[in-house]
């Protein structure tokens, strides 16, 4: 007889959960926490922080789409009516049911007609390629997973409202006592002096992770009515709106003692009944590189050349962004465009978008040859190639970036990993492929902890060159320009051969302490670690313990490393977790718990709760996409001899082709035994590439 493991997922569970997960709700909890009772605050006039403005390209800050304001700013309408109740007559109304709730629905839709109006997507069973904003994946619930619907969730969310329905954050503990303070936390917690480097994985690994979530997520935060910013602190002057969600910091460590913070825009749950805030995902969950071609046909058409189906393109990598001043706020240079807005946050990230954009091309030039007949039909060439390039890369992820983070044969096991050849059609139609809340939130922000100190240029040899402080580069793309010292083939070297920062509860002060920082003064800045707790909060996501037991392990409820207890932590880390959180086990914030634990084996780069959050989280992308490369489906999919060349296909050979590299190690992420042995690395003639003639 088999004994179950109580505290890891088995294989049969993993099948049992996607299984039983099909259209289940998860239960209610109430939250039952108080909201911010702070007296308002008005700006007046004090200039805008350098830090603040990137950040809301850093916070997603993504502008939402014409069709998908009305449903967000009636949401936020019904929220701030519903909030004004309550802030009236607290007592009087502690027991709203959903009659009223309903009423408050309705007055929202008198001064907004037709917001709450299901948007019903005309979809073609026949076609034969992905429509560009994620709709009609799925016949039957056609815009599951579509950019401008709301994200999903593990389970129920825990808000800081009477009715438990996001009017304010999570501000409170499960015994009324407030939370701690996010920046208290990051000191606490995150702060080292120096980041412990990985012995294995490169950066290579972290930045193609960044390029995954911009694929993935993007959350947009509130916008005033007008359209313009949202300032939270004036001065060090918490200013308190709905809107804001600020939290201090010590005096000395910023600029101010206020660090802005502007809650993520809610959508409407349209077509179902309005219930708890939910947050706006303004792209499309599915792996469909759409980082690269956008979430609209109008982004695609803005990124086209027109003509034979080719992506624009300069002799830089990616086409110049005029329209956006992120670049030129920061360091007075010009921001690059492709299909996600935060294309050049760091130069790490714009290299990957450069790999693909080169690689689309290329096959798209191949495809051109091949058949004469498609030359003046662009949009045939654009979606071949997009199709088979979408094909390599959901290869790429499942079979080569997902085993390297969570283990080889984990990942196998649990099923992530494909077949090697042939096709294993695995499409499920009741499962939901949308991005869960708190794997955006939270679970895919574990990258965070991996990000180093610097960016580097390497040489033919791959010794590095030069390098520059991270901070330095943040919307800086003169780095990418400056192909004399660095440029794309240079820093794309410096990263296949870079050890990682090792994955911790660490992260590197580059990121906690001088996030966007402005060039002209240091201490304008932000802490990216304590950004992602406050987003947490936002976005209502229960603790730690309640992760813990959605991927059935038990749940802590003693202050100690033994069973019981947070057993997948060292001693000293629940020491710390109980000193700044005590004396509730509950109220640990599921960032700083599944981030501080220790990785269960040396082949997995991430902790236990973080791993089976991402591992469901791709099993949902794999399962409930109807144009994963794998699935036999004839009218969308991929004959046996296609899917078989796109399964010989690596990272490593587009590396090659992109950046004109001569030699690499074939398991991109993972560094040659001996960076400076060139026997550790292949010559790049050597990997395969796509046989166009199967096309």
């Amino acid at each position: 007889m088999r004994t179950r493991c109580l505290f890891t997922f088995t294989i049969k569970d993993f099948r049992n959960f996607i299984r039983s997960n099909s259209q289940q709700q998860p239960s209610i909890q109430g939250a039952g926490a108080r909201g911010p009772t702070a007296s308002q605050q008005t700006a007046t006039g004090v200039p805008r922080r350098a830090s603040t403005r990137r950040a809301n390209l850093f916070g997603r800050r993504r502008p939402i789409r014409q069709q998908d304001l009305p449903a967000s700013r009636a949401a936020t309408l019904t929220e701030k009516t519903a909030a004004n109740v309550q802030n009236r007559s607290r007592a009087a109304l502690s027991a709203l049911n959903d009659n009223v709730k309903e009423k408050i629905s309705n007055a929202v839709k008198t001064r907004e007609p037709g917001i709450f109006v299901p948007i019903t997507v005309s979809c073609n069973s026949n076609y034969h390629y992905r429509k560009m904003d994620g709709t009609c994946n799925n016949l039957y619930q056609t815009r599951m997973g579509a950019a401008g619907t709301p994200q999903s969730r593990f389970v129920y969310p825990e808000y800081g409202d009477i009715w438990n329905l996001g009017f304010y954050p999570r501000t409170h503990g499960k015994d009324g006592k407030p939370l701690p303070n996010p920046r208290t936390i990051s000191n606490a917690v995150f702060k080292s002096l120096s980041s412990p480097k990985s012995r294995k994985f490169n950066v290579a690994m972290t930045h193609f992770g960044q390029f995954i979530d911009h694929d993935v997520v993007a959350t947009p935060i509130e916008i005033d009515f007008d359209g313009t910013d949202i300032e939270c602190c004036n001065g060090n002057v918490p200013i308190i709106r709905p809107e804001c969600f600020s939290f201090s910091t010590p005096p000395g460590e910023f600029l101010y003692t206020c660090m802005n913070f502007v809650r993520s825009a809610p959508t409407g749950t349209f077509p179902f009944y309005p219930g708890p805030r939910q947050q706006l995902n303004a792209i499309t969950s599915w792996l469909d590189l759409s980082q690269v071609y956008g979430s609209s046909d109008a982004e695609l058409k803005v990124l086209s050349t027109g003509n034979y189906g080719l992506l624009q393109e300069s002799s830089s990598g990616l086409p110049d962004n005029p329209n956006d001043d992120s670049c030129a706020d920061a360091f007075n240079s010009v921001c690059f465009n492709a299909g996600d807005h935060r294309n050049s946050e760091v130069p790490l990230l714009t290299v990957m978008h450069i790999l693909f954009l080169r690689e689309h091309n290329r096959i798209a030039k191949q495809l051109r040859i091949d058949h004469p007949l498609w030359n003046n039909d662009n949009d045939k060439i654009l979606n071949e190639a997009r199709k088979i390039l979408t094909g390599v890369y959901q290869h790429i992820v499942y079979n080569e970036f997902l085993p390297t983070l969570l283990g080889f044969d984990w990942s196998n096991a649990v099923g992530l990993m494909s077949q090697p050849q042939g096709h294993t059609t695995l499409y499920n139609s009741f499962l939901d492929g949308s991005t869960r809340n708190a794997f955006g939130a939270a679970a895919f922000r574990m990258g965070h902890s991996l990000v180093g100190n610097s960016v580097g240029a390497s040489d033919s040899s791959f010794n590095q060159l030069r390098f520059k402080k991270l901070h330095e580069t943040f919307f800086n793309t003169e780095t990418i320009r400056d192909s004399a010292d660095f440029g794309p083939t240079r820093i794309g070297r410096w990263m296949s051969s870079q050890y990682d920062s090792k994955m911790d509860r660490f992260l590197s002060k580059e990121v906690r302490d001088h996030l966007f920082q402005d060039e002209n003064n240091p201490l304008d800045a932000l802490d990216l670690g304590a950004l992602n707790i406050q987003r947490g909060r936002d976005h209502g996501l229960p603790g730690y313990n309640r992760f813990r037991q959605f991927c059935g392990r038990f749940p802590a409820v003693y202050w100690t490393n033994t069973p019981g207890g947070f057993v997948d932590h060292e001693v000293g880390m629940v020491t710390k977790l109980r000193d700044i959180y005590g004396p509730n086990v509950d109220d640990v914030d599921l960032y700083v718990g599944a981030l501080s634990e220790r990785p269960e084996s040396p082949d997995t780069v991430v902790g236990p709760t973080f791993r089976c959050l991402i591992a469901v989280q791709f099993l949902y992308y794999k399962y409930a996409d109807r144009f994963f490369y794998e699935n036999n489906f004839p009218k969308t999919g991929f004959t046996v001899a296609q899917v078989n060349d796109i399964k010989k296909q690596t990272l490593a050979g587009i590396y090659c082709r992109s950046l004109k590299i001569k030699n690499i190690q074939p398991k991109i992420f993972l560094n040659p035994d001996n960076m400076q042995d060139p026997t550790n690395r292949i010559d790049c003639k050597n990997l395969p590439d796509l046989d166009f003639k199967l096309y």
